[in-house]
């Protein structure tokens, strides 16, 4: 068989899809990454196809835009600046492969995936890697900006959901995805994007295990859990001799990170020695971007305590 995996985002959206891939290869399939520029490398050392969607130079320009992080103005610049403009490009890929012996994997944001199933009749597999992207009314994900407890009745987080799509999310992406959709033979309107339509009728995966989150009987009929898809690319990069030497000299630290592409952390990681510090507990900060490290080594006496004498150490991912 011939699949083709595809995502948006960071290396947090993308090695998931890698260790997918590596699996499916391992099995005998060809194995297509339709990924930003900026992660080639590492699908290629896989020995995976390559399908570039968008350039490197785009995927930093993205990621040091500090309206990416902006919690009112953040998800419009995902859809703005991300997913809209990729569905072209997504399709023009897609288009090169043969539906009649080729599966689709792709996030739900990859949106010319759903639409190739729809118009073109490809097999597909939806990813979801975290279980916010699944609504529910009975167990509701915590959303920042739609607080809805346990305590809150269904009929109103109903009503929530409605005026989110009405007033966000379709208002965002449904004009542009429907006037796609129309240019490739599909003549009827979709509405609430998020809410069902972007998961595949065929299968929908949840990569992450049960006990992280049940599925609910509101989920997609046809959602799988999987566990975990791990995938590590340590062995593409020789070891850090400072580091090892770190992590074996006492206890296992405290590990801390604001995600792959987190540009702006400064404020987690000085919030993060501090905890270490009244904790009196070793720290290891996991960063892509030195500068916002708090300036490390720290010396052993400004946080000696009674349970812990060691440093902190900082590593670059």
């Amino acid at each position: 068989m011939r699949f083709v995996l595809a995502t948006l985002g960071s290396a947090g959206d993308v090695f998931p899809m890698v260790a997918l891939g590596r699996g499916l290869a391992a099995r005998g399939h060809a194995v297509w990454l339709l990924v930003n520029g900026h992660f080639e490398a590492i699908v290629r050392g896989e020995g995976l196809g390559f399908l570039p969607l968008g350039s490197a130079a785009d995927y930093e320009a993205a990621m040091r835009d500090p309206r990416l992080w902006d919690a009112r103005r953040g998800f419009e610049f995902v859809v703005e600046g991300g997913m809209l403009p990729a569905l072209p490009a997504a399709w023009d890929a897609l288009a090169a492969f043969d539906p009649a012996d080729t599966v689709l994997v792709a996030s739900g944001l990859v949106f010319a995936a759903r639409v190739a199933q729809e118009a073109r009749g490809f097999r597909l597999a939806t990813v979801h890697l975290q279980p916010s992207m699944f609504r529910s009314v009975h167990d509701t994900p915590v959303y920042d900006q739609l607080p809805l407890g346990p305590r809150t009745p269904r009929w109103l987080k109903r009503l929530a959901f409605a005026a989110l799509d009405a007033l966000l999310i379709d208002r965002l992406i449904a004009p542009t995805l429907n006037a796609f959709r129309a240019r490739q033979g599909l003549s009827s309107p979709v509405k609430s994007v998020f809410g069902g339509w972007m998961h595949s009728p065929e299968l929908v995966l949840g990569l992450f295990p049960d006990w992280f989150a049940a599925p609910q009987p509101d989920w997609p009929a046809a959602t799988r859990l999987t566990g975990f898809v791990r995938y590590d690319a340590a062995a593409m990069t020789p070891p850090d001799a400072a580091l090892e030497a770190f992590l074996a000299a006492g206890p296992a630290p405290l590990a801390f990170t604001a995600g792959s592409a987190m540009r702006q952390g400064g404020d987690f990681f000085r919030a993060a020695v501090a905890a270490c510090a009244r904790l009196g507990w070793r720290g290891l900060l996991l960063s892509g971007e030195p500068d916002a490290l708090p300036p490390l080594p720290i010396p052993c006496s400004r946080y000696a305590t009674r349970r812990s004498r060691r440093c902190f150490r900082a590593a670059r991912r």
